[in-house]
């Protein structure tokens, strides 16, 4: 989809068959990755045209500027064109890992991130000779999707699950935070980021990746690549050849009230055990929701198991400090067991 009133109103842009990243080096021309190819646009994203069908799948580009360009893809390969994107040179890395990022410091020095073509363990490699020999910097025990850098020391990278930042030019990484559904990332600055997710939204931060706000996007379609091109003008592209264009600052949910749609409770089998437990079905609210039990331990759901026999209230509460809380929940023991026995002629009769 793609706008031209601040989100008002949006047109249907089909791009292939599906897009993975996206890139613009000015505000008209830019470049999109989808199904192994290259796709290219002149005039805002209104037409693309393939200029690039490699013979492995390519899965990522980063321009340095408008003339220098890198793109990753499957097995080690590579290209760079530094004509803005008319040709495309392949580099030799000298490895087959499955690359899924790229992002360049400088014109010499970049990272790719991915995995490893036979253990599927996460990687991020250097190259400080711009594109032609890598070095493995840092390893994960997961797939790494996503890489972005804010300055030559400081970078975030994603997993599916996993938020992560470092201050030592990828030596070492540290989760900021876990929820499954991470697609992609990007930075207009030291302290503003961007983070796109399934399930039609995305987070931001403005204090280097300390916090993250919730942002809504309205579509359920799910989202794959984000890039902004200035504080107020970003694209995100998606399945089914999504593609959207706004003012990212802009779109925002409207907030609406967390409700408490389904309580189960399933008891205590015998007296004195401790297998009780709580389920909590809600709806509403911005996500993430965080349940805290009796003034607790918050968490991510609102499912609550080895309790024992008592008085129980779940606090729900959402990104913005929203919160509610439920009606008292009684788990009980279960009612006594009375056993009778009764003789008669020699024959015990038990209930």
């Amino acid at each position: 989809y793609r706008t031209t009133n601040g989100g008002i109103t949006w047109d249907s842009i089909v791009v292939g068959n599906g897009l993975d990243d996206i890139d613009f080096t000015t505000s008209t021309k830019g470049f999109a990755i989808g199904s192994g190819k290259m796709y290219k646009t002149t005039d805002e994203g209104l037409n693309w045209q393939v200029v690039l069908q490699p013979p492995y799948s390519l899965t990522a580009a980063f321009f340095f500027n408008e003339t220098i360009g890198y793109a990753v893809g499957d097995y080690g390969y590579t290209v760079k064109t530094e004509d803005g994107g008319q040709t495309w040179v392949p580099k030799q890395t000298g490895n087959t890992l499955m690359y899924e990022d790229v992002w360049f410091t400088s014109p010499e020095t970049g990272f790719a991130v991915g995995h490893s073509t036979f253990s599927g363990g996460g990687v991020v490699v250097k190259t400080s000779n711009g594109f032609d020999n890598w070095l493995v910097k840092s390893v994960a025990p997961t797939e790494i999707e996503r890489v972005t850098f804010v300055s030559p020391m400081r970078g975030f990278a994603i997993s599916y699950s996993n938020l992560l930042r470092t201050i030592d030019a990828g030596e070492t990484w540290t989760t900021l935070q876990n929820y499954n559904g991470y697609t992609d990332i990007h930075f207009t600055n030291f302290n503003t980021g961007y983070v796109s997710h399934s399930y039609g939204h995305f987070y931001q931060t403005t204090d280097g990746g300390d916090t993250w706000i919730w942002k809504y996007v309205p579509t359920f379609i799910d989202l794959n690549g984000i890039w902004v091109t200035s504080s107020n003008t970003g694209w995100l592209v998606g399945d089914r050849g999504l593609l959207l264009k706004t003012g990212l600052v802009n779109i925002a949910a409207p907030h609406t009230n967390i409700l408490i749609s389904e309580i189960e409770t399933l008891g205590i089998l015998c007296t004195g055990d401790a297998n009780g437990q709580i389920n909590l079905t809600t709806c509403g609210g911005e996500f993430p929701l965080s349940y805290t039990l009796n003034g607790g331990t918050p968490q991510a759901t609102g499912t609550f198991t080895g309790l024992t026999t008592g008085n129980y209230v779940v606090k729900i509460k959402d990104v913005y400090g929203s919160e509610v809380n439920s009606d008292t929940i009684i788990l009980a023991d279960p009612p006594p067991l009375f056993i009778t026995a009764n003789v008669s002629s020699n024959i015990i009769t038990i209930t």
